[in-house]
């Protein structure tokens, strides 16, 4: 398997995905329900978007176009190509989702850092920093010990 496989190639760390999360026994109670939002994630676990095998990741993640440009251009990440940033990374930067706002930030720091230890950076960002569980992009209250988490949603927290 990849090492890289949790770095998406659109700057986007997979580690911090709740549904990369829910596939881990760590974050099994993802499954039951993303702490409010509604959402359950037993239809779509993903193993990071590099995973080898289509069938462990979400859909999209397995038909994104940005992942597929890069794999075909054989670059681990989009700050790797020359056309950098192009018409598909700013729509994918665009498209409301929050967490795809900080792509391009993610990016450069990518360039920097280069990705091992930008991987390692990212995962001590998506600690608890009270108790060390990992949390998604999407909690603002450590599951583990109720900690209020410093993630892309603080306008959510309890």
């Amino acid at each position: 398997m990849d090492k890289h496989r949790l770095l998406g190639a659109c700057g986007i760390y997979c580690g911090a995905c709740d549904h990369y999360l829910s596939t881990l026994q760590e974050g099994k109670y993802l499954l039951e329900e993303i702490p409010g939002s509604g959402r359950n994630l037993i239809k779509v676990p993903c193993k990071g978007c590099k995973s080898e095998n289509p069938a462990d990741m979400c859909e999209w993640c397995a038909q994104c176009d940005i992942k597929l440009c890069a794999a075909k251009r054989s670059i681990d990440h989009c700050g790797l190509c020359d056309e950098f940033p192009c018409e598909r990374m700013r729509s994918f930067r665009n498209d409301g989702l929050i967490h795809h706002k900080e792509a391009f930030k993610n990016i450069e720091i990518l360039k920097v850092l280069g990705p091992e230890q930008w991987l390692e950076e990212q995962s001590k960002k998506w600690k608890c920093k009270s108790c060390n569980s990992s949390f998604s992009c999407y909690e603002t209250v450590c599951h583990a010990c109720g900690s209020v988490l410093d993630g892309y949603y603080p306008d959510k927290r309890k």
